[in-house]
């Protein structure tokens, strides 16, 4: 409950809210009368004020220098209490302060323009001195109109600085609330009212009126929030993260073997469930105008260089083969990948998950955790963001949530391609190391399509990582001491020998410092 307050924080809003009260307490028993006021001779000896002679002696300056922006300073110290209280988060403290400041003085101008005939305290006038300077300055330059366009202006401009359009949405939420207390009234009063026989209504207005009932439906079935959690219309509560869909390397492997057998993707959106809608035919002539583009295409496609590869290839066909009694090397002389377990990985990252979605929400934001992707070193969390809230305020927190989640840093991926969702990347508690033949295993059929397979190991996200090496131009090996490039390089070779035999690929090594290749010198 305490873990993430602060100490000093929390003094500090102790105290500002002991100073809130004691300055709320001055103005709301402030006495005219009271010293250091000189409308009573001789001066009283006694005070009225609660607060006493301090109280009297703030309320009375306050009143004198800022008028009734007094009230206003007091009320904005109120909101800025509540909010450390809350531990929100508080961006942009200097320009907020601006901002605030800007309003003071356009509401102390305004005050001293509209209330002429009374002052709350001092007789300086309603907006104390800081108005009297306001008007002065504005009139003498804008007239009386121009003062009055400033002024409403520079107040409306402070207020969107210092409370980032908060004001407004409470007024629209008042009005919504409002219009609709008004509408429930009027439809109260034309239920008590005798029915009367209705002319039959025309196609147009059918029309609309099943899209107004249509649209009161959609808006019925919205969902609705039970202490903090989302919950079903009928109050039914859903554990989101229990139901999250979490991608290990063991169900993408059952679902890599259930696309092989059946040719769907389950991950795929436009896959069928229940195999009830059958695939669009394509017309006869839309094949023919396909299969023209293609031969087209690859007319154009054809250069000098593919001309003289095609003419290789066709030559080696012409050769004679040889008798090779080469085999393969197998699997077995190559360490099996460890034993992980899967279930405690997955109860790890769905607390994380949790922890997640509580840090969000100590820091006023709500936002939920849609999809979680494992893999060997990271697991991914997708995230949904809450409507109208800034992406900047979410990679501000990537040090906050480090911290929450005990890792040493987290990487925020925004936006994810073709997806309305921002990823985050927690390194996992427990690293697992990836052996060669793991890869090889898992992508032995895409494997086998390419002319030179070379495994390079796996991605972020667990998927085996093949790639073809005749069809790289260019493979270039770099990092610093201790970074793997040995390592890559005996995966490259042993990708080679794992895969293809002497008839098939011819190698020639050279190795200048002559020790990364010493131990393939014996290789025929």
């Amino acid at each position: 409950m305490f873990e993430n307050r602060s100490l000093r924080i929390d003094l500090f809003t102790l105290a500002l809210l002991a100073v809130t009260a004691l300055l709320g307490g001055s103005l709301a028993t402030y006495d005219p009368a009271d010293p250091p006021s000189t409308l009573v001779q001789p001066p009283r000896t006694e005070y009225q004020n609660s607060v006493g002679p301090i109280g009297a002696y703030i309320s009375h300056y306050l009143l004198e220098s800022i008028g009734v922006g007094a009230y206003y300073f007091v009320g904005s110290l109120s909101a800025l209490s509540l909010v450390l209280l809350l531990r929100r988060e508080i961006d942009q403290p200097i320009v907020r302060a601006m901002g605030w400041a800007l309003s003071l003085f356009a509401l102390s101008t305004l005050a001293n323009m509209l209330l002429t005939n009374s002052t709350p305290g001092p007789e300086i006038g309603p907006g104390g001195f800081l108005g009297a300077m306001g008007r002065a300055l504005l009139e003498s330059h804008f007239a009386t109109a121009g003062a009055y366009i400033l002024s409403l202006s520079v107040l409306l401009a402070g207020w969107l600085l210092c409370t980032d359009y908060f004001l407004f949405r409470v007024a629209a939420v008042t009005t919504v609330a409002s219009s609709r207390g008004l509408a429930t009234l009027g439809h109260m009063g034309q239920t008590r009212k005798p029915s009367h026989k209705k002319r039959p209504a025309t196609d147009v207005e059918q029309g609309i009126d099943d899209t107004e009932s249509e649209d009161e439906e959609a808006v019925e079935e919205e969902w609705e929030y039970e202490d903090g959690e989302p919950a079903l219309a009928g109050g039914e509560y859903e554990d989101d993260v229990e139901k999250l869909t979490v991608r290990t390397p063991a169900t993408k492997q059952e679902a890599a073997v259930q696309q092989e057998e059946t040719g769907e993707s389950p991950y795929s959106e436009n896959s069928v469930a229940d195999g009830d809608e059958a695939e669009e035919e394509p017309s006869p002539l839309k094949e023919k105008l396909t299969s023209t583009l293609k031969k087209g295409k690859k007319l154009l496609k054809k250069s000098e260089r593919e001309e003289v590869i095609s003419q290789l290839e066709a030559a080696e066909q012409r050769q004679p083969e040889t008798d090779c009694d080469y085999e393969l090397p197998p699997l077995e002389l190559l360490l099996e990948p460890e034993n992980v377990s899967y279930e405690e990985h997955e109860k790890e990252v769905r607390r994380k998950a949790r922890i997640l979605e509580k840090t969000f929400k100590n820091f006023g934001f709500n936002v939920k955790v849609v999809e979680i992707e494992t893999g060997p070193v990271i697991a991914q969390y997708e995230v949904q963001l809450e409507a109208g809230l800034r992406l900047a305020k979410i990679t501000n927190l990537a040090d906050d949530l480090a911290i929450a989640l005990r890792v040493p840093s987290v990487r925020i991926v925004a936006p994810s391609p073709g997806k309305n969702t921002v990823g985050i990347e927690v390194p996992n508690e427990h690293r697992q190391l990836v052996r060669l033949r793991e890869v090889i295993e898992e992508s032995n059929g895409h494997a086998r399509r390419m002319k030179i397979p070379i495994y390079l190991g796996k991605d972020v996200s667990g998927n085996p990582l093949v790639v073809d090496l005749t069809t790289l131009p260019h493979l270039l090996i770099a990092g610093r001491t201790g970074t793997g490039k040995s390592v890559c390089l005996n995966s490259i070779i042993l990708s080679m020998l794992m895969s293809r035999g002497p008839d098939e690929v011819r190698m020639l090594m050279i190795d200048p410092k002559m020790v990364e290749l010493s131990g393939y010198r014996k290789l025929p």
